[in-house]
């Protein structure tokens, strides 16, 4: 399946059905192998799914306009803690775990962790945002000057450990 925001249009692969769509900004692919595609200048949730998806922003990463990846809403109840685990990787522009796939990713600028024990790996952008959830999770920011946050109102704690390369490992 391809989505894309900008145009408003949903397309299946091998399918003559399009749907098209209006005011809407953060999607979720299906089961199979999905190309996301975002539109330029405002924030957007890209949730993922499993499959191997694309995942393109096309923000502008300013902050404010950040481009998120979600994975802590899209495991089922009855996945285990190994299955809702994610490595996200904005350096190699990656993220993979047993139910997520193996996703690739431009122009994302943010990321939300699953519920169980993640890692989440910054670049050398200027700029990252990170969300870890419940769980065990390491974060390493990168250069840069990255940002953590344990605001989201549904945060059920856990034990995270944080890792800035100017600064070296906190807990």
């Amino acid at each position: 399946m391809i989505i894309d925001v900008a145009l408003g249009r949903t397309t299946i692969v091998g399918s003559p059905d399009v749907d098209i769509f209006t005011n809407i900004v953060n999607v979720e692919g299906g089961a199979g192998d999905d190309t996301l595609l975002g539109n330029d200048g405002e924030r957007q949730e890209f949730f993922s799914s499993r499959g191997d998806d694309f995942i393109d922003g096309r923000g502008t990463g300013e902050r404010g306009d950040e481009d998120w990846l979600i994975y802590h809403e899209t495991a089922p109840e009855t996945a285990t803690d190994a299955e809702r685990a994610v490595v996200v990787d904005f350096s190699e522009g990656t993220a993979t775990g047993m139910l997520a796939g193996t996703d690739t990713f431009i122009n994302i600028e943010a990321v939300r962790s699953s519920r169980a024990d993640d890692r989440l790996i910054g670049s050398d952008q200027e700029y990252e945002q990170f969300q870890p959830m419940a769980g065990s999770d390491t974060v390493d920011g990168g250069a840069g000057r990255d940002r953590i946050s344990y605001s989201f109102e549904d945060n059920r704690g856990g034990t995270q450990a944080i890792h800035d390369r100017a600064r070296g490992p906190r807990k």
